[in-house]
């Protein structure tokens, strides 16, 4: 009896942390597990965990559906429409057409609102959660196998232009999330609110037709089959077509407003969560530092950069207020009123954006932002402002 109760108590002192038992499961991929056992509570460490599993399950969703159409990992050819994912080639590919990939962004938009209303709970109490990055799976391709460009962090990694072969180690993703994070999350998730309800305010049947060729193994476009041959690259003359076709209509106009409404959004949490970062006073393994804390990434946070972020707020919810104007060169000493451009618009070409023509009846008088500004914030930000601004939100 004393050698079981002994075992017993072995057993006891060696079981997992509840920190570990949830990293395990998404290790797993079992997402609806840890949400269920560790993401029910009414505290901000239960919320965060339970964005944390929405997120990844959609994430997973969007990599399925790409392998399950065959996307090309290409990612000189991404033009900015965020489809460098680690996905890999797919023999078997289903055809893919506007609908369908359309519903990839509709469907990926709803997981964010999910994340949203969980986040929309905060109640302002701390917490600490060790999670490793590395170890939070992505099963693109349904095989029920790991490899490590399946990991989270790998998807972060594609999308700031950096590969990870399964071969190579992992960098270390251990990261001690807390209430800043949180903050964090809630920002980054208005800002993909934004991006995406943007998206599906137009139709971008046309363009779509034209370039997802150079994207989908099996697309069946609408367009006369073209050679891959001659002396320019096809991909570069599709990507000419591309822009070329960038002329759309707003089916959807509430959606435009939305978007506004979710940057403006992103400008308030973005307040709150640095005052949470500044307060805090422990350093361990932060995914955003304060200028005294450390990055688990290795890049430092000055209090230059604090304050060059918070002017940038200012200008940046002035701009889409209305209050401030965006410069043309077609219409010196006026600007445009972006607050018109998400309320009003009908139609949006990018040429005639460039040209002026489409910004014609937006153009008031009244104060201009100005270069100046945005110059001296990228010298803050040491000449890399636009992707500091990804990471910091």
């Amino acid at each position: 009896m004393k050698t079981l109760i002994f075992s017993l108590a072995t057993l006891a002192s060696i079981s997992l942390s509840p920190a570990e038992e949830l990293q395990t499961l998404l290790e797993q991929g079992n997402f609806a597990q840890a949400t269920s056992t560790y993401g029910s509570a009414k505290t901000n460490q239960a919320r965060f965990t339970k964005s944390i599993c929405t997120l990844a399950g959609a994430l997973e969703k969007v990599a399925q559906e790409n392998y399950r159409f065959g996307l090309i990992n290409q990612p000189d050819l991404d033009a900015g429409l965020g489809l460098s994912l680690p996905i890999p080639e797919n023999p078997d590919a289903e055809s893919i057409d506007y609908k369908k990939f359309r519903t990839i962004i509709s469907d990926f938009h709803e997981s964010l609102h999910e994340i949203e209303a969980h986040l929309a709970e905060e109640d302002g109490t701390e917490f600490n959660l060790p999670l490793d990055l590395t170890r939070i799976r992505i099963d693109v391709n349904k095989d029920g196998k790991y490899v490590p460009s399946e990991s989270l962090i790998s998807f972060f990694m594609q999308w700031q232009g950096e590969e990870l072969e399964d071969g190579n180690e992992l960098p270390n993703g251990l990261v001690h999330f807390d209430r800043g994070d949180l903050l964090w999350l809630r920002g980054y998730t208005q800002i993909m609110l934004a991006t995406t309800d943007f998206i599906l305010a137009h139709d971008f049947s046309s363009p779509f037709d034209v370039y997802a060729r150079n994207f989908y193994s099996n697309y069946k476009s609408s367009l006369p089959h073209l050679p891959n041959k001659g002396s320019i690259e096809p991909s570069i003359a599709d990507a000419i077509s591309f822009f070329h076709q960038l002329s759309l209509t707003v089916t959807e106009p509430e959606r435009l407003k939305s978007s506004r409404q979710h940057f403006l959004n992103m400008a308030k949490n973005s307040r709150e969560m640095w005052k949470a970062i500044l307060a805090e006073t422990d350093d361990q393994r932060e995914w955003l530092p304060s200028p005294k804390q450390k990055s688990v990434i290795g890049v430092p946070i000055t209090e230059e950069m604090v304050k060059g972020w918070d002017d940038f707020l200012n200008e940046w919810e002035a701009i889409l207020e209305g209050k401030k104007l965006i410069p043309h060169w077609r219409f010196p000493g006026k600007g445009i009123n972006l607050k018109r451009a998400f309320d009003e618009s009908k139609h949006t070409d990018l040429i005639l954006w460039l040209t002026g023509e489409a910004a014609a009846p937006y153009i008031e008088e009244g104060e201009v932002t100005q270069g100046d500004f945005w110059r001296q914030l990228n010298e803050t930000f040491g000449q890399n402002f636009l992707p500091m601004s990804f990471w910091i939100n």
